[in-house]
């Protein structure tokens, strides 16, 4: 079951004054995968369950990754600031590692 709310994407997109090809392009460079529009507009419109880039599209659009998909707020803000204190001590490699593993479990949804 899919639970992304593709109209708070589209809305935040709106809000931003950013076009389809903008996020795309800026999700593209702070991810470092190849990211289209077209590929950015089937996630918008719901045509794709494929939402490995949705951190990176939440943080490009500053919207709660959370809002986007509630199946995400697992954990409570107190436990996620232990988390993410935890894994900045960690080096690089690992942290990449972690992000990697986090991204690719979110591309089976």
């Amino acid at each position: 079951m899919n639970m992304i709310n593709y109209e708070l994407i589209k809305e935040a997109r709106r809000a931003a004054k950013m076009s389809q090809t903008s996020v795309a392009e800026a999700v593209e460079k702070l991810s470092g995968e190849t990211f289209s529009q077209q590929a950015y507009r089937k996630i918008e419109t719901g045509q794709t369950k494929k939402t490995g880039l949705l951190p990176y599209i939440c943080h490009v659009l500053d919207v709660e990754l959370e809002k986007v998909n509630p199946r995400l707020a697992v954990v409570s803000s107190d436990a996620k600031d232990r988390l993410l204190a935890r894994v900045n001590e960690l080096p690089e490699a690992e942290r990449i590692a972690i992000v990697q593993a986090v991204l690719s479990g979110l591309s089976s949804d």
